[in-house]
């Protein structure tokens, strides 16, 4: 079934929130004209790019009747973007390989997952907590928030171990790639809009643990200030004391500095041959006309992750969070991306 969301609606952001939001009211009155049961019907909500693994609905359908407390549960799949993965351009291949580490890095932490791109729950409890909100750019990690506050604190996202296999960023050309790659990143980072929210409801909500929404509230703020600022320090904070203090050049610390360095780079290195080889495990088949060579260009395009983590990480996010502090609000953008033919 296919609803057209009408355009000019006050108070709306042209996205995908608003759309999410429009379908599933006009999809509920049709539930309750058919007489179903809403409780028995289960919710995904999609990129246009999403390619489910064979089982995924099985799984969901598996885990959201295993789960006593169902309706107050969203069931998270790890985001893999790998759809064109042999096509993309260097950038954007490893930017889309951080981007599905870090997904399955929070997997593995329950406590800390929310909501990102492809997920899942009953339509019962999206019309309980008022479908989807219609005035952000993030849907995804606001439907988080939302459902943590109209629930009181009982809602979890509940890691789904397959993958649903999205686009990494690709235009027709190189230029463009590394724009559109910039322009997705920063409008992820715009996630910071949904903090003045999580706080003022954090205050309304007394019945909520206050250890609770603290944790949480400081998680979001951590992971956002690192997010903006980590590559940078390890890139060239390190080294500051010994360039502006020529006191700081004499210490022992000092003299010390380069063997330590050493060591943590060895560790790093060992932790990206790890990392490469997880990344070739979740390769798709190679197309025809690919050669061979081409694996080894793919293993060696790993030593620009450095810059790539600044431009393509903290830039865009710093990019966002000021754009958020100066008023100066983004409206969502839709990343375009091609799949080229070999």
């Amino acid at each position: 079934m296919v609803y057209e969301h009408p355009d000019g609606i006050a108070g709306e952001v042209r996205g995908k929130g608003a759309g999410a939001a429009w379908a599933g009211r006009q999809f509920s009155e049709y539930i309750e004209e058919k007489g179903l049961d809403e409780s028995k019907v289960l919710v995904t909500i999609a990129d246009a790019d999403a390619r489910f693994q064979s089982q995924y609905f099985n799984c969901i359908t598996y885990n959201f009747l295993n789960e006593q407390d169902r309706h107050h549960r969203s069931y998270q799949p790890i985001p893999l973007y790998s759809n064109n993965i042999w096509q993309a351009p260097t950038i954007s291949r490893l930017t889309a390989w951080g981007s599905s580490f870090w997904q399955m890095i929070e997997a593995s932490r329950p406590w800390r997952l929310v909501n990102f791109a492809t997920h899942s729950y009953s339509l019962k409890m999206v019309r309980e907590m008022g479908y989807w909100s219609v005035d952000v750019v993030n849907e995804d990690s606001r439907q988080f928030w939302n459902a943590y506050y109209a629930f009181s604190g009982n809602h979890q996202a509940i890691p789904i171990y397959l993958p649903v296999h999205l686009d990494a960023v690709l235009a027709d050309d190189y230029y463009t790639t590394l724009k559109n790659q910039y322009l997705q990143k920063r409008r992820w980072a715009y996630g910071i809009e949904h903090f003045p929210f999580i706080v003022t409801q954090a205050i309304e909500h007394k019945e909520i643990p206050l250890f609770d929404k603290i944790s949480k509230i400081w998680r979001l703020l951590g992971n956002t200030i690192s997010w903006s600022t980590a590559s940078f320090y390890l890139m060239f904070v390190g080294w500051l004391p010994t360039i502006l203090s020529d006191n700081f050049r004499t210490t022992v610390l000092a003299y010390n500095f380069p063997y330590i360095s050493r060591i943590i780079l060895s560790l790093a290195w060992i932790g990206l041959v790890i990392t490469v080889y997880i990344s070739f495990s979740f390769l798709p088949p190679k197309p025809k006309g690919v050669k061979t060579a081409k694996y080894f260009g793919m293993i060696i395009e790993w030593v620009v992750t450095p810059i790539s983590a600044i431009v393509f990480g903290s830039i865009p996010a710093l990019d966002a969070q000021t754009r958020l502090m100066l008023g100066k609000y983004m409206t969502f953008w839709v990343t375009p991306k091609i799949t080229k033919q070999n």
